[in-house]
C-alpha cells in the first residue's frame, strides 16, 4: 500500500460553535494497481465536506474516527521497466562435418550435405537353404540370421492330466506321465492328543474312560512316618549243661530281633563228681526190648544209658528171655539187671546273650496320585494321493535353416555440410502500467477528546487501589463525562474530583467531552487491572505408587486476575511461565513458590515418600540338609524395608504372590528365585540342592560254603554295596530256614550252627534311605548220620 501524505491542517470556517473544518491532502504514489484505498485516523471526526482526485474517480467511507478513501479508473502510464533488444542476423558457413552447426556467438541452424570423395557400391540379398546352423556366412561376403524349417521327425507335445484315488505320491504310467501327488484325507478322521491334571487318585496309574492313561506321582493325604530303630540289648539265661538255647528271641518296647551268646557259660551254683557207688535197677520195661526175637536169637547182653537231674548211668545187661509182644508184631528180647552211676552233676549254668533288636519303622502315611495324564491322538484317517502329472514333450524333428542373406553395400564417399546460419534477435525489454493519484478531503471534526491519567500504567495489571484524574483542553468550554464497565460499573457521570478504582479484576474507564449543542467527542478508554489475591499453586506426582525411578512433579500455577508469572523451584531455579515440571530423585519434603504478574506469592510444600531403589532380600530353608530320597522343600522368605514384596519368582516361572513361598525339588542342581518389591526392586538368588539321592545302592555280596557239610559250623561273611552319592549307612541280613533272624545289622562275619538249609539275605542302604536289591546264599548243614531202617536182627532158637 502506498504511503499516506498529510498536509498541515489548518483552522477554516466553522460550521458550528466548536466544530472546525479542516483540509487534507492524500498521495496514492505511482503502482500497477489501478484500484486502490489508504484508511485514516482522524480524530473527532464528524462528517466529510468533499472529496476531490487529480486522476480517475475517488470515494469515501466512514466508519467512527476512521476514514477509507478510494481511487479507481484513473489513466496509467506505460513505461519500461528494464531489458535491451538484439535484431537477428544471417551467415553463410561451408565444410563443417555435421548437418546441424551452433557457434559460441548465438549463430545456429541445419547444413546441407556435398560430396567430397570417395565412391558406393550398393548391398546384394539372396536365398539360401538346407544350412545346418542359423547364422549363414560366405566367401562374397553375404551373411545373415536365417530361420528353422522341419528338415524330418516329428513332435509331440507335453501333456498333463488330473489323476487322484492314488495309493502312493509317486506316479508313473505306460503312456508316459508322470509327477508327484498330493495327499489327501479319503475317510476316516484325526483326534489330536490331549492332555489334563488329576489329582486326588488312589492308584499310581490313571486310566479313565475318556482314553486318558499316565503314571502319576504320589503325593502325602495324611498320616506320619516314624523311621526304622535299632538298639543293643543283652540278656541272660540259667539251667543244667545242655540245656541252654543257642539263641533267644526278643520282644519288648516295639523292638524285636534274636539274641545269641556272648562269652561261655559260667557256673553260677552246684558241682560235679564221679560216682561209682550208685546203680539203677532196669527191669523188662518195653523201652528195654531192643530186638525182636530171630532165628539168630537175642544178644547176650544189652548196653543202656540213663540220666535223671542229678546221675548219669551206662551199662549192660544180661538178656533174661522173651515173650509175645503185639506192638512189635510177634516175640521179643528182653532183658534184666543192674547199671552203675557214673558221675553226678549238680551245677547250674548261666549263659548271656547280646545282639541288635530293631524296632521297625511306623508309617500311616496315605498317599494320593496326582499329575498330567494324556489321551492319545486317535488318527483313523485313511490316505489317497491326487494331482497333475505331466507327459514330457518327444520332439524327434531335424531342423534346417533357410532365408535371405545379405551382401552390405561398399560406401567410401565422404561428405561435408554448407549452409546459411541464424543468430536469433534478442530482447530482453520488459513493460509495465502505473497509477498515480492526489486526493484532497475537506472535513469537520467533533470537540478534542479529554485526557486522563493514571497513578500506574494504563492496562497493566497492580497490587493497589488505582487513581484516575480527567483533564479537559483549555481552549474547549465543554463538561467531561466518565463511566466504568467490568470489575467496576457506574453509567456515565460528570467528573468533578479524581476517581478511585479498588475491585479486584478488569476495569474500563471511558471519557468524553461534551459541548452545548449535544456533540460530543471520541471517548478515551483507559484499561485498569487490579489483582490484590494470591495465586494458586497446584502439585502433582506422576506416580503415588511406589516405584524405583524419579517422580516427575507437574507444577501448575493458576491466578484468577493478573496470570501467572513464574514459578520458583524447590532447587532455587525460575520457571517463566504457569507450569513447570520438576524430577524428583529421592524421598523428602520440597517447598514450591508460585508468582503472579503483580508480584503476589503463594507456597506449597509436597512430601515424596514412595520411591525406592533398595532390593528386597531373600532367604532360603531347606526342610533337610541331610541326605534324603524324597523331595526338598525350599522354604523361601523375602523382605523388603520400604515398599514391600510383590511376588516371588519360582525356578519354573510360576509366580507367587506375597512374601513366602515354598518349593519342592525332586533332583540336584541350582534353583534360581526372583524376589520383586512393589516399586519394581527385584533380587535373584540361587540355591544348590546336593543332598537328594534316588539312586540305590550296589547290592553286597556273600561269601560261604554253600554245598552241603557237615561241618559243625559254616562262617558266612559279608561285602556290603557301594553308593557314589550319599554313601553307605549300613548292610543288614536276615536269615531263614533252619536257623530264623530277622533283619540285623552286619558288623562282623558270623557262623550258621544249626543243620539243614539256611537262606541268608542280605541288603545294603546308603545315607537317603534306599535300598538295594537283595542277595541271597544259602548254608547247608547235615551231621546226623543216615538211618538204614531196612537192617533186620533174628534169634536163633
Amino acid at each position: 500500500m502506498a504511503n499516506t501524505l498529510f498536509t498541515s491542517a489548518f483552522p477554516q470556517e466553522a460550521f458550528a460553535s466548536t466544530s472546525v473544518v479542516k483540509t487534507q491532502n492524500i498521495s496514492f504514489p505511482s503502482n500497477t494497481q489501478q484500484n486502490r484505498n489508504q484508511t485514516l485516523r482522524i480524530p473527532n471526526l464528524k462528517n466529510v465536506q468533499s472529496i476531490t482526485s487529480d486522476n480517475g474517480n475517488a470515494s469515501y467511507s466512514i466508519n467512527g474516527n476512521q476514514l477509507t478513501v478510494n481511487v479507481s479508473n484513473g489513466n496509467g502510464t506505460v513505461i519500461q521497466t528494464g531489458g535491451s533488444y538484439t535484431p537477428s542476423d544471417t551467415k553463410y558457413v561451408t565444410g563443417k562435418s555435421s548437418s546441424y552447426y551452433a557457434d559460441g556467438q548465438g549463430y545456429w541452424g541445419y547444413l546441407t550435405s556435398y560430396l567430397v570423395s570417395g565412391s558406393y557400391t550398393p548391398g546384394a540379398s539372396k536365398y539360401v537353404s538346407g544350412q545346418n546352423s542359423s547364422y549363414y556366412s560366405d566367401w562374397q561376403g553375404y551373411s545373415g540370421s536365417l530361420s528353422s524349417y522341419v528338415y524330418s521327425g516329428s513332435d509331440t507335445p507335453a501333456g498333463v492330466k488330473w489323476v487322484t484315488g492314488m495309493s502312493s505320491a509317486n506316479y508313473s504310467d505306460s503312456y508316459g506321465y508322470s509327477g508327484t501327488l498330493s495327499q489327501y484325507v479319503e475317510s476316516g478322521s484325526y483326534t489330536p492328543a490331549q492332555t489334563k491334571y488329576v489329582t486326588g487318585q488312589s492308584y499310581s496309574y490313571y486310566y479313565d474312560y475318556q482314553g486318558y492313561s499316565g503314571l502319576l506321582t504320589p503325593y502325602v493325604v495324611s498320616g506320619s512316618q516314624t523311621p526304622a530303630d535299632s538298639k543293643q540289648v543283652t540278656d541272660s539265661r540259667t539251667g543244667k549243661t545242655g540245656t541252654l538255647p543257642s539263641s533267644i528271641s526278643y520282644n519288648s518296647g516295639g523292638y524285636s530281633g534274636t539274641l545269641y551268646p556272648s562269652g561261655s557259660a559260667t557256673v553260677i551254683s552246684g558241682s560235679y563228681e564221679n560216682v561209682s557207688t550208685q546203680a539203677f535197677d532196669v527191669y523188662g520195661a518195653p523201652n528195654q526190648r531192643a530186638h525182636r526175637l530171630a532165628d539168630a536169637g537175642c544178644p547176650s547182653q544189652l548196653y543202656v544209658t540213663r540220666s535223671d537231674y542229678y546221675y548219669h548211668y551206662a551199662g549192660y545187661i544180661p538178656v533174661s528171655g522173651y515173650m509175645n509182644d503185639r506192638d512189635y508184631g510177634g516175640m521179643v528180647c528182653t532183658y534184666v539187671g543192674r547199671i552203675p552211676a557214673l558221675n553226678a552233676d549238680t551245677r547250674v549254668w548261666q549263659q548271656s546273650y547280646s545282639g541288635t533288636v530293631t524296632k521297625p519303622a511306623s508309617d500311616t502315611r496315605v498317599y494320593n496320585y496326582a499329575g498330567y495324564v494324556t489321551k492319545p491322538a486317535i488318527d483313523t484317517r485313511v490316505y489317497r494321493y491326487q494331482g497333475y502329472v505331466s507327459r514330457p514333450e518327444i520332439d524327434s524333428r531335424v531342423y534346417r535353416y533357410a532365408g535371405y542373406v545379405s551382401q552390405p553395400g561398399i560406401d567410401t564417399r565422404v561428405w561435408n555440410y554448407q549452409g546459411y546460419v541464424t543468430k536469433p534477435a534478442v530482447d530482453t525489454r520488459t513493460y509495465e502500467t502505473r497509477y498515480a493519484y492526489n486526493v484532497t478531503i475537506k472535513y469537520v471534526v467533533f470537540p478534542s477528546e479529554p485526557n486522563v491519567s493514571l497513578n500506574v500504567a494504563d492496562n497493566t495489571w497492580v497490587g493497589q487501589d488505582v487513581v484516575a484524574t480527567i483533564s479537559n483542553d483549555a481552549s474547549d468550554n465543554n463538561t467531561v463525562e466518565y463511566k466504568f464497565s467490568g470489575a467496576t460499573n457506574q453509567d456515565w457521570t460528570t467528573y468533578t474530583s479524581p476517581i478511585s478504582v479498588s475491585n479486584e479484576g478488569i476495569t474500563n474507564l471511558s471519557a468524553r467531552a461534551v459541548n452545548a449543542d449535544g456533540s460530543m467527542s471520541d471517548e478515551v478508554t483507559k484499561t485498569i487491572k487490579v489483582d490484590k489475591s494470591l495465586p494458586n499453586l497446584s502439585i502433582t506426582p506422576s506416580t503415588t505408587n511406589w516405584t524405583n525411578g524419579n517422580i516427575n512433579l507437574s507444577i501448575n500455577g493458576t491466578d484468577a486476575f493478573s496470570g501467572v508469572s513464574k514459578i520458583q523451584l524447590w532447587n532455587g531455579g525460575w520457571v517463566n511461565a504457569s507450569s513447570a515440571s520438576f524430577i524428583i530423585t529421592q524421598n523428602g519434603t520440597y517447598d514450591f513458590a508460585v508468582f503472579d504478574n503483580v508480584g503476589n506469592k503463594a507456597t506449597k510444600s509436597i512430601t515424596v515418600s514412595n520411591i525406592d531403589r533398595t532390593a528386597p532380600t531373600l532367604t532360603f530353608t531347606p526342610n533337610t540338609t541331610s541326605w534324603t530320597n524324597s523331595n526338598v522343600s525350599i522354604e523361601v522368605s523375602a523382605s523388603d524395608d520400604a515398599s514391600g514384596v510383590k511376588q516371588i519368582k519360582m525356578p519354573n516361572g510360576s509366580l507367587v504372590s506375597g512374601n513366602s513361598a515354598s518349593y519342592d525339588v525332586g533332583s540336584n542342581g541350582t534353583y534360581t528365585f526372583i524376589v520383586v518389591d512393589n516399586a519394581g526392586n527385584q533380587t535373584s538368588k540361587s540355591i544348590t540342592v546336593s543332598n537328594v539321592d534316588t539312586t540305590s545302592p550296589t547290592s553286597p555280596s556273600i561269601s560261604n560254603n554253600t554245598n552241603w557239610t557237615t561241618q559243625s559250623s559254616v562262617p558266612v561273611s559279608i561285602v556290603g554295596g557301594t553308593d557314589n552319592q550319599s554313601g553307605i549307612n549300613h548292610t543288614e541280613y536276615k536269615i531263614e530256614g533252619a536257623t530264623n533272624q530277622g533283619y540285623t545289622t552286619y558288623f562282623q562275619p558270623f557262623s550258621i550252627l544249626n543243620e539243614g538249609q539256611t537262606k541268608i539275605i542280605a541288603r545294603t542302604l546308603d545315607n537317603a534311605g534306599n535300598v538295594s536289591s537283595e542277595t541271597i546264599s544259602y548254608v547247608r548243614i547235615d551231621r546226623s548220620a543216615p538211618v538204614n531202617t531196612s537192617i533186620t536182627i533174628q534169634l536163633k532158637p
